[in-house]
């Protein structure tokens, strides 16, 4: 599952749509924003997506922030707790100062970057990406005397996996993405009938 999301949301979301605006700009950067998770074994995919978002666009500077409060409160507690430190060493000093899409576009924002591709990890369109939707559309509706002191020109929001723009194209046929999941998913399917069991998928990452 980990390969498909990563490849959805990199080649479906990413590829041509963020940058086909504002290219004369001067700084673009690329902000992932994902829920975010407390569980370390389950960072893991979010750090997975995010290098391979970077490895798309090497040029580009790509950064990472998590929409959730209150998890991006447990990593702030953790920054301080030695024990923990030492037991995951392979955690990412940034996650201990992750900060929400909000305040990170705030500082990118100050260092001069115009042109920005903010991608969500969202699977659906549920209450955090609508709340990314406001604060891109609040931040984008910004304007200033002259265009140089305008905080951001161009705000390119991708659409979650399986939300939003084109899950039905309306000719009898579904979009890529949900073809690509429901592939993907063809083994759990086919295993639970075998079982005679009920197959439940939660969108809320835990240890499991």
């Amino acid at each position: 599952m980990k390969k498909v999301i990563v490849t959805l949301v990199i080649f479906s979301l990413f590829t041509g749509v963020a940058f086909g605006m504002g290219m004369h700009l001067n700084k673009k950067g690329v902000v992932v924003a994902a829920f975010g998770t407390s569980y370390p074994t389950a960072l893991g995919a979010i750090l997975n997506i995010y290098s391979k978002v970077k490895s798309v666009f090497p040029k580009v500077d790509v950064r990472l922030a998590f929409t959730s409060s209150i998890i991006r409160s447990i990593w702030h507690k953790r920054a301080n707790d030695r024990l923990f430190k030492k037991e995951h060493p392979e955690i990412p000093k940034g996650i201990y100062h992750i900060k929400s899409p909000l305040a990170l576009l705030a500082d990118m924002s100050d260092e001069g970057y115009r042109t920005i591709a903010v991608q969500p990890l969202q699977l659906t369109d549920g209450e955090e990406y609508q709340d990314l939707v406001n604060v891109v559309d609040a931040l984008v509706s910004i304007q200033a005397l002259q265009l140089k002191n305008k905080p951001f020109r161009c705000i390119a929001l991708g659409r979650p996996l399986l939300g939003r723009a084109g899950v039905y194209k309306g000719d009898g046929t579904y979009h890529e993405d949900l073809k690509a999941v429901a592939v993907a998913l063809k083994p759990d399917v086919e295993f639970a009938v075998k079982k005679h069991a009920a197959l439940v998928y939660m969108g809320h990452g835990n240890e499991h």
